[in-house]
Parts: structure tokens; sequence; C-alpha cells
């Protein structure tokens, strides 16, 4: 297995885990569907630099925790547009 899928959106999820899994990339849900609010791009932001602290950037792919299909089309779009935006701030800042 070279991907590990870890749904970390909420908030006290232990991200030193990642620390013993230096060898796969880590595909990081960082938009809670716990809520049916669309969180912002900088809080998601904020979600994917924690775990920067343990996972490099070339082995972090954020992405949703899952179960979107429980969403409407118009709040997982724009959970996706926040996730995009989020990416790019970051992506960003680790230039």
């Amino acid at each position: 297995m070279d991907q590990v899928s870890v749904e970390a959106a909420q908030p006290h999820l232990d991200l030193g885990v990642f620390k013993n899994l230096s060898n796969k990339a880590i595909m990081l849900g960082v938009v809670d569907l716990s809520t049916h609010d669309v969180e912002t791009p900088e809080v998601l932001a904020e979600r994917i630099r924690r775990a920067l602290s343990f996972v490099e950037v070339p082995r972090l792919m954020p992405s949703p925790d899952c179960g979107l299909k429980h969403m409407t089309g118009e709040a997982a779009f724009g959970r996706f547009c926040s996730l995009v935006e989020a990416a790019s701030i970051v992506r960003a800042e680790v230039r």
C-alpha cells in the first residue's frame, strides 16, 4: 500500500502518527462533514498546515473526509472550491 487515507477534519486527532508512515503518501481529510456548513479556505488551510508538521509536502494530498454523497450538490461543490483555494494558499506559503 502506497497511500493512507485519514479523516482528519476533527480537531483533536493526533497527526503525530504520520511520523511512522514516512514511506506513504497521506490523503488527509480536512473537510468536516459532520456539519452542513461550508468551511472557509482559511479554516481548511490551517488543517493542512497542522499536517505539514508531520508530513512532507510531496506526500500530502488534502481531501475531504468521506461522506460528500450525503450533501447537496451545492454544498459539495462549495466544499471542493474551499479545498482547492486552501491548497493554493498553503502551496504559495511553502514555495
